[in-house]
């Protein structure tokens, strides 16, 4: 079927987020996919990276942190992520970590 803007068919409606397109319905993303809405199919989340059902968004995994490249880099020694952060945590006084803590 081809979809155009103005079409009322329900196969034609855009996905919300954390939904992709499966077998012409919008379904709930797997875990470790995301869909921001709108798109087609549910994305894996990128390496070093998991999500929840229905997530339309992915977050870094503990020992790593969002980077401003647009991908979860490990920690450097000294610091430390409990996952899900845009940077790394430097280690309270008397204590250490090695990279990627």
């Amino acid at each position: 079927i081809a979809c155009t803007d103005t079409s009322s068919d329900p196969t034609c409606q855009e996905c919300e987020a954390g939904h992709g397109r499966r077998h012409n319905q919008c379904v709930r993303c797997s875990p470790g996919f995301y869909s921001a809405g709108g798109e087609e199919e549910c994305v894996a989340c990128p390496k070093g990276s998991s999500s929840n059902a229905g997530s339309y968004y992915c977050k870094c995994l503990p020992g790593l942190y969002w980077a401003s490249t647009g991908t979860c880099e490990f920690c450097v020694a000294g610091s430390f992520s409990v996952g899900g952060q845009l940077r790394c945590e430097t280690c309270p006084e008397g204590s250490e970590s090695a990279a990627g803590a």
